[in-house]
C-alpha cells in the first residue's frame, strides 16, 4: 500500500469481501480516471481557448458560431446565469476577422445607471462632477474588435437609444461632447431573459432587438 496499491486481501480470503474490494478498486480508477480527463480538458480549454462538449446542442451552437464568425453582424446570446455566455462571446471573437484587436466585456447589470453612459461612450473634461479629463469609453476601446453587452436588459430606455444610434451610424457621441467619433467594433449582446418578452411589456426598444437579433445563439 506504501508503494500504491489500492488495497490487499489476507490468505485464505472470503469470496464476498474480495469482490467488495475489486469493485471499490475498480470504482476508484473509474474516478481518477474521469477526474484526469476533466483536468486535461481544462488545460486544454485554457491553452487553446476551445469549448469542450459533446451533444447535438453543443453541434447547433458551434455550426451558429463558425455562420457568426465569418460575418461582421450583432450576435445575440441567451443562456440562464452562468452558462458560459462570456466564455461564448470570447470564443466567437477569436474566431472572427477580428481576433487581433481587443475584446472588451461590461455586465450592464453591475454598473449603475448613472455611470452606465460614461462607461459606454466615454466622457468629455467637465462633462460631471468628477470629470477631470476626458476618458474614452468601451466601445472606442474596442475599435477593432469585439464588445460584449452581457445582461443587456437592463440597459435604461436612453441608453439603449443611444447605443441603436451607434449601430445605424456607426459612430458615437461623449457625454458631454459636441461631436461625433466613428467606431468600428462589433457587439455581442447577451441575456437570461427572453427579450421578445422584455419588448412586449415595454421594456425594451423593439428597433433594438431587431438589429442585436441578426444571429441568435441559446
Amino acid at each position: 500500500i506504501k508503494e500504491g496499491a489500492y488495497d490487499y486481501v489476507q490468505k485464505p480470503f472470503d469470496t464476498i469481501k474480495l469482490r467488495c474490494v475489486v469493485e471499490k478498486a475498480l470504482g476508484y480508477y473509474q474516478l481518477a480516471t474521469e477526474n484526469l480527463r476533466l483536468r486535461q480538458q481544462s488545460r486544454a480549454f485554457q491553452e487553446s481557448g476551445e469549448i469542450i462538449g459533446q451533444s447535438q446542442a453543443k453541434e447547433r451552437v458551434d455550426r451558429l458560431i463558425d455562420a457568426a464568425a465569418a460575418y461582421d453582424s450583432s450576435v445575440l446570446i441567451y443562456g440562464e446565469s452562468g452558462s458560459g455566455k462570456d466564455y461564448l462571446s470570447r470564443y466567437l471573437h477569436n474566431h472572427s476577422e477580428r481576433s487581433t484587436g481587443p475584446f472588451f466585456s461590461i455586465n450592464c447589470a453591475a454598473v449603475p445607471s448613472d455611470l452606465a453612459e460614461s462607461e459606454l461612450f466615454g466622457h468629455e473634461q467637465g462633462a460631471f462632477t468628477g470629470a477631470y479629463r476626458s476618458s474614452k469609453g468601451l466601445l472606442e476601446l474596442a475599435e477593432g474588435g469585439t464588445l460584449l453587452l452581457n445582461e443587456i436588459c437592463e440597459l435604461s430606455l436612453p441608453l439603449q437609444a443611444k447605443l441603436l444610434t451607434f449601430l445605424d451610424t456607426w459612430s458615437i457621441m461623449r457625454v458631454g461632447g459636441r461631436k461625433t467619433i466613428k467606431v468600428n467594433a462589433r457587439i455581442i449582446a447577451a441575456t437570461n431573459r427572453d427579450l421578445a418578452k422584455e419588448v412586449a411589456e415595454g421594456r425594451f426598444r423593439p428597433d433594438l432587438y431587431y438589429r442585436l437579433n441578426v444571429v441568435r445563439i441559446h
